[in-house]
């Protein structure tokens, strides 16, 4: 089963995967599109299905990571790929 809409009233959710790579449900009932839009700044329409759009799926997940390792290398050292002297 599922969970019930607060707006509608029914199971109106579809699996949707955000732009930050998240699976989250989001509803198909105008008023419910409108929380989603406002929530998490996509609704149904506009997030990735994670059924038929599994290659851009995977490249979101890709660039992500990627940009994650960046981030933690920019972190660790000030530049991207610099070794840390605690790595040889």
């Amino acid at each position: 089963m599922g969970p019930y809409c607060q707006f509608c009233d029914q199971r109106c959710f579809l699996p949707r995967v955000l732009r930050d790579a998240r699976l989250v449900l989001l509803a198909t009932c105008a008023q419910g599109m409108e929380r989603d839009r406002a929530k998490a700044g996509q609704d149904h329409t506009t997030a990735l299905n994670p059924v038929t759009d599994r290659d851009a799926v995977a490249q979101l997940v890709t660039e992500l990571t990627e940009l994650e390792t960046i981030a933690r290398d920019v972190t660790t050292e000030g530049e991207p790929g610099a070794a840390r002297e605690d790595q040889p």
